[in-house]
């Protein structure tokens, strides 16, 4: 994506920049946004968008300080969906908030992902566009929210909303490896889809509705969102060899992303800046520095038997 005017000021040290989504009647009314640097530590309250970027390469042109800012199309509609009619929206919003131009910076803020979330009030998930069919199965559990989560309507799934929550949980935010930590930083979530959406802790429900059990990855992804994680399961206790297993079939861009992007989540005793996001590093050379410093990989090779050379490979046949 190119930017016709940069609206970025450098972040200093411990910044982050979030991003003022301005009030908008309709969907076709431009979308004017305003960013600014703030000291992660005293933010205003702020929401974290969780979305999947999309292979669509097609873009749309929103302003941004006033200059002409191009985004994905899949962005676009995400912020049209987010945008409120009377008050502006505070966001936070990885492709905007992030300069693309910036390796180092892009590389700084990737590794404070997991503080950025777990700071945000909430986390917009956006899923993408609805239907007719995503829209019923949506309005549905609306009506468990509004009711109590306790109480389902009377009424069962008919085979419209079937199609549509089949279609909902197997969108592509439920198969990309770096959103798995938006899910487990949230304190909070709202799942949209379309002009819909209710909190994660009804959509969360939403497989229990349903006669089959939905895809494991999928289900992985709802374990990590906010309601359904116990109490007794902290993030601490995650080990990055579980995440793996758990994890091994998200997809991701580069195979080295399934590494970056589940090592924020991972409390080994060690320094989040030991491993950064470095993609001139080959994938046997991140393996090797992994198992260096993770125990839990040691202690799994030390119960298979398995030798340091031989862990490297099959760590790289795991992150595909």
């Amino acid at each position: 994506m190119s930017v016709e005017h940069s609206p970025y000021l450098q972040l200093e040290e411990g910044q982050i920049r979030l991003l003022t989504l301005r009030q908008g009647s309709n969907h076709d009314e431009p979308i004017e946004c305003e960013v600014y640097n703030y000291d992660l530590d005293n933010t205003p309250p702020y929401e974290a968008l969780s979305y999947f970027w999309g292979t669509n390469q097609g873009t749309r042109v929103i302003s941004v300080q006033g200059s002409p800012f191009r985004v994905r199309e899949d962005l676009y509609t995400a912020l049209c969906r987010l945008r409120q009619r009377q008050t502006s929206r505070i966001l936070w919003v990885d492709f905007i908030c992030i300069d693309q131009s910036n390796r180092a910076e892009i590389y700084n803020q990737m590794s404070r992902l997991g503080d950025i979330y777990v700071k945000a009030e909430s986390v917009a998930v956006y899923l993408g566009e609805g239907t007719m069919a995503t829209d019923q199965a949506m309005d549905y559990l609306t009506q468990i929210e509004e009711r109590g989560i306790s109480q389902i309507p009377p009424r069962g799934v008919d085979d419209l909303m079937l199609e549509g929550f089949q279609d909902i949980l197997s969108r592509p935010w439920f198969q990309r490896s770096w959103i798995i930590q938006d899910a487990f930083y949230a304190r909070a979530a709202v799942v949209h889809c379309g002009s819909k959406a209710v909190s994660s802790k009804t959509f969360i429900r939403a497989p229990g509705l349903l006669p089959d059990e939905i895809d494991p990855l999928s289900q992985q992804f709802l374990n990590l969102m906010p309601g359904s994680r116990r109490d007794d399961q902290p993030a601490s206790k995650i080990q990055l060899h579980d995440l793996l297993h758990r994890f091994r079939h998200a997809q991701a861009t580069d195979p080295r992303d399934k590494i970056y992007a589940l090592l924020g989540m991972v409390d080994n005793g060690y320094s989040k800046s030991v491993i950064l996001p470095d993609y001139s590093m080959s994938q046997k050379d991140l393996m090797r520095t992994v198992l260096a410093i993770d125990r839990s990989l040691v202690e799994a090779a030390g119960r298979n038997k398995t030798q340091g050379d031989e862990m490297v490979e099959i760590l790289l046949r795991a992150i595909g």
